[in-house]
């Protein structure tokens, strides 16, 4: 299938609260459904938002918790549902990506590589050490969390083992905005397949986000956006669009391989 459908879901986390914004969730992913969506990308940590201080109550074993709820979800609205969450593997923590199908069973995971240093995520969350992908009925997809968009051997590794369309989810504040939008053309030009991102939106402490969630083709071109408050919006993906550009401007190919290590 060269053509789906992906929503993005943006909006206002509140700090903590776990059902509320569950609930809201389950709204704009109705939403979402309605308007046509075949899959749904979240922000980061869209169930509890960067409540750091009781990150113990937000972790769950994968499968289990707000996990099983999300798999619940995906099965009921029959949509794949991917999104950033807190993982509990013994006693490591992970800000982790996951990928529900719509049976509800999770066939793609993974944890933020790069922490955010300015949120001292280190010091609460441990590093993934993969870059997994999995082979879908829309493609080739993987995941990448917020700060790893500042990490363009990343999705130059994704680009060299196939990948097809990225998926990040963001907590990305106001001020630097602007990169944020760079980096997700860049990214998807440098490495000619879609990059979407989702941010959240509202305040939350000290910082402001904007949204500004979108999904730019391979040839770098913004194909849905939305502003700066809650929402939804669909875009449809032909993964035929990478085969053209990739035709029409061969730039993998040309590489030189022999100077770098990527």
């Amino acid at each position: 299938m060269s053509k789906f459908k992906l929503g993005l879901i943006q909006f206002d986390i509140d700090l903590g609260k776990v059902k509320e914004n569950i609930a809201r969730a389950k709204a704009l992913i109705s939403e979402a459904k309605k308007r046509g969506a075949d899959m749904v990308l979240l922000p980061e940590l869209w169930a509890m938002g960067y409540d750091l201080p009781n990150i113990e109550a937000h972790a769950y074993p994968l499968g289990e918790g707000i996990f099983a709820e999300v798999g619940e979800i995906a099965a009921k609205e029959g949509l794949f549902i991917a999104g950033s969450l807190i993982a509990k593997d013994g006693d490591r923590l992970y800000n982790i990506a996951t990928l529900h199908n719509p049976q509800g069973k999770i066939i793609l995971t993974y944890s933020k590589t790069h922490l955010f240093p300015l949120m001292k995520e280190g010091k609460y969350f441990a590093p993934g050490e993969s870059l997994p992908l999995v082979e879908t009925p829309f493609g080739k997809i993987a995941f990448a969390i917020c700060f790893d968009l500042r990490f363009p051997e990343l999705f130059r590794s994704y680009a060299l083992a196939g990948a097809e369309i990225i998926l990040l989810p963001a907590e990305w504040p106001r001020e630097r905005i602007e990169h944020f939008e760079l980096l997700l053309r860049a990214r998807a030009v440098e490495n000619q397949y879609f990059v979407a991102g989702v941010n959240r939106v509202g305040i939350s402490g000290k910082f402001t986000f904007p949204g500004c969630s979108q999904v730019v083709a391979p040839d770098g071109k913004v194909i849905a956006r939305l502003g700066d408050g809650e929402g939804v919006v669909v875009a449809e993906i032909d993964l035929e669009e990478i085969r053209k550009v990739r035709e029409a401007l061969p730039t993998l190919e040309n590489r030189r391989r022999e100077l770098y290590q990527l």
